[in-house]
Parts: structure tokens; C-alpha cells; sequence
């Protein structure tokens, strides 16, 4: 889970200028590994102190409990020993890595480095299960082979699949294909002399198409499930408008079967956990009964083509020209849950054309989120619209009431891809 804030405020002052403002939380911390550090838990107490809050959490609040998300270290540094001359990284108070290459080589060669040492675990773990992600075996759950912990050995046509991708990177996109390869390669350097450094084993030298397998493998996790968030609002409108609100939330609740009797559990005992619903949650609000529409893909011909195939998060967002308020509103994916080691961890990029601070994605070379600018590996950096990105389990954006002396807005944004 990778929970994050964007604040937009505005004061008379400055003229209605806003000034975006980024923070974050990272609740299994920095550090993945066994045994844990203190790295691992120093990030529990901030993001717990949320929970009493739920739904008032106010923008002194995020200021209290949230990282600064500002490409500069928190508190004291130290500095890791690479052994690359071009390359400096800082571990800060909370272990991030924030990390200066003189080459974009050296950049992604620190961030294949911080992986190794961040979530060495997950790597050794998911190395070979993410070639079954690239052949999407019928019937075989990648993630699960990674949880699982079991012995999964590709066959050679398996890694063949994974290889015959390089080139289709190129022959998609050129120069900058070509220039993805390159990146992997240094990050996949990153990644075996950050085992090296660490003492771990590594079976042998990490490659791009570990880069590759494990960009698969990500995906098959965020590009499914989902995305039906409107629908199902627009079902209980429905209902609603039918059969009264009272009856209309009953049937609405009868089919969410949010009890499996059939399913594994660790306890006989009952006890209380919340309820099916929840109740009414603020940003999350009830829409008109039939107004969810859904929007054509239009190319450039102006002529309806066939729905595009579903990529990576879905996200729904209102313009502030459709909101109440005319402030924004957002609910965005994807929900990563609660896991330890999480999946991503937090990092801080700088080199020729990469700044980036957020959420990375370890093995795969890429940047989950980011704030500032976002890129990936072989692709140009592009100027973020908002400030923040986050995973979360319940990624919903928030506004706040605005205010005529100071207006702002709190937001918690989630994003993949």
C-alpha cells in the first residue's frame, strides 16, 4: 500500500495562484526484507494515526502524518557505497533512496541497485513466475506462484516468448525501443550488483528480460479487475429510485455477498468487521439513477471503432466545471491491499531527462508514480499534471469544502502505468 496526498491551496495573497504540494506514507515502510529493520515499521504510527480520523482527515492533518514528497532527503543521509563513480545515492531518514546519476545509465543502474538491496526478496521470488505472466498460461495464476513460495521453472519457449519482446519494443518504437533496451540493461547491472553488495544470492546475473518478464508480470496484476465502480453506482441509483432507499440499499447489499461461506478462513470466531456498505463515505458520492454514460473510442477519423482493450488502471474523474464545489474529483486504481513486503517501495531519480520521486516497481525498471515528472525506462519525461500518485487499498479523491479566505483541496490519487 502506497498512500499519497496532493494539495492544491490557494490564498488571496498569491492571487489565486495554486501551489501544488506533494506528500506520502509508505505503511510496510521501505525496507522488505528478513529479518526486518527499523525501515520496515517506522512508517506503521504515521499512517495508523489516519485510521481514527476516516473521514475528517483535514489538510493539517496530511501535513502531520505525511512524508514531504519534494525530492529532498528527510533528516539525516547517509551515503551508499556503489562503487560507481558516476553515481551518488542517499539513504534518508526513512531509508528512501534518493539517487543522482551523471548518466541516465548511472540513474538506472542505482535504481536496479536500491531494488536488490529494497525488495530483494520479491525479486528472488518472482524472478521465474513472471515468464508464466508473459505467456498468460491458461489457468495459471502468476502472482500466485509468487506468494506461494513454490519452485516454477520456465521452459525454454517460455523464455524464447520473453526474448522474441525485445524486439517488438524496437519495431514499435524505434529509437526509443532501442533506448528502453539500453535502460534495462543498466538496471538489470543495478539489480546484480545490488545483490552482490548485499550478500544475497542471486542464481545469475539479472537481464532484460527479468526487465521484461517482470513489466508482465506487474501488469497482469493491475491490468485486471475493476473498472466496473460506475456501474455498480449507478445500480443502486437504480434500485434506489425503485424500490425506496431503505429496501433499495438492501437488495443493492444482497448482491454484493460480501460473506463466502465456502471460503478458507483462519478462525471459527465470529466478530465484528464493519459493515457491507459502510455507509456513506465522503468522495464518494451517490450518482443521478442512468447517468453513467460511457464515452466511444474515437480515433482520429471521428468514426466509432471497437472498445479499445483495457489497459493497466482504470480511473474515473469529474472536471471542476462538473463538480458542486468546482473543485475536481477523482477515484483511481490500483488497489495494491496489505502485504509485507509491499510490492513497491519509494524512490527519488535524477539524471538526464528522469525526475522522479514516487512509487517503483522492483525488477521491472519503472516508475509506478511519480511526482514532478514522470518516465520509464527508453521514454521521454513528461510534466505531470498533479503532484502526487499513490496505491492504496480505498484510492478515492477527496475535496474539501472551499472557502472563500483560503480555498483547498485534499486528494488521494492512485495510479499505475
Amino acid at each position: 500500500m502506497f498512500a499519497a496526498a496532493a494539495l492544491l491551496a490557494v490564498s488571496p495573497a498569491a492571487a489565486l495562484a495554486r501551489t501544488d504540494i506533494a506528500r506520502n506514507v509508505l505503511p510496510p515502510g521501505e525496507f522488505g526484507g528478513v529479518p526486518t529493520t527499523s525501515h520496515s515499521t517506522d512508517q506503521i504510527p504515521p499512517y495508523d494515526a489516519l485510521t481514527p480520523l476516516r473521514g475528517n482527515v483535514t489538510q493539517p492533518d496530511i501535513f502531520r502524518l505525511f512524508k514531504p514528497e519534494d525530492f529532498k532527503p528527510i533528516g539525516a543521509s547517509t551515503v551508499e557505497n556503489t562503487g560507481r563513480p558516476g553515481l551518488k545515492i542517499l539513504r534518508d531518514s526513512f531509508g528512501v533512496p534518493h539517487i543522482y546519476g551523471q548518466t541516465r545509465a548511472d540513474t538506472w543502474f542505482g535504481a536496479g541497485f536500491v531494488a536488490a538491496e529494497d525488495r530483494g526478496l520479491l525479486l528472488r521470488l518472482g524472478r521465474n513466475p513472471a515468464r508464466a505472466a508473459v505467456a498468460d498460461i491458461p489457468g495459471v495464476n502468476a502472482f500466485a506462484l509468487v506468494t506461494g513460495g513454490g519452485v516454477y521453472l520456465p521452459s525454454k519457449q517460455a523464455e524464447d516468448l520473453v526474448t522474441s519482446e525485445q524486439q517488438k519494443l524496437v519495431a514499435a518504437y524505434g529509437a526509443k525501443g532501442q533506448q528502453m533496451l539500453v535502460d534495462f540493461d543498466a538496471y538489470a547491472e543495478g539489480v546484480t550488483a545490488g545483490f552482490r553488495h548485499t550478500g544475497a544470492p542471486l542464481a545469475q546475473p539479472w537481464d532484460r528480460n527479468d526487465v521484461i518478464a517482470v513489466a508482465a508480470f506487474i501488469g497482469s496484476i493491475f491490468g485486471n479487475g475493476g473498472g466496473t465502480e460506475a456501474q455498480n453506482a449507478d445500480l443502486l441509483a437504480r434500485l434506489q429510485a425503485r424500490l425506496g432507499r431503505a429496501q433499495g440499499t438492501g437488495a443493492f447489499q444482497d448482491l454484493l455477498q460480501p460473506n463466502d461461506p465456502e471460503t478458507q478462513t483462519t478462525t471459527a470466531r465470529r466478530f465484528p468487521y464493519g459493515s457491507a456498505s459502510g455507509g456513506a463515505t465522503a468522495g464518494s458520492p451517490a450518482i443521478d439513477a442512468g447517468s453513467e454514460q460511457a464515452a466511444p473510442n474515437m480515433p482520429l477519423s471521428g468514426a466509432p471503432s471497437p472498445p479499445a482493450p483495457r489497459l493497466m488502471s482504470n480511473f474515473l474523474v469529474v472536471g471542476p466545471n462538473r463538480s458542486a464545489n468546482r473543485d475536481p474529483l477523482a477515484v483511481m486504481g490500483p488497489q495494491l491491499g496489505y502485504f509485507y513486503p509491499e510490492i513497491v517501495f519509494e524512490g527519488d531519480l535524477h539524471g538526464p531527462g528522469i525526475n522522479a520521486q514516487g512509487s517503483l516497481v522492483p525488477g521491472g525498471g519503472a516508475t509506478s508514480s511519480s511526482v514532478a515528472r514522470r518516465t520509464t525506462p527508453g521514454a521521454s519525461p513528461r510534466r505531470a499534471t498533479t503532484t502526487a500518485t499513490s496505491s492504496s487499498s480505498s484510492s478515492a479523491t477527496r475535496t474539501a469544502p472551499r472557502r472563500r479566505e483560503a480555498p483547498t483541496t485534499t486528494s488521494t490519487r492512485a495510479s499505475a502505468g
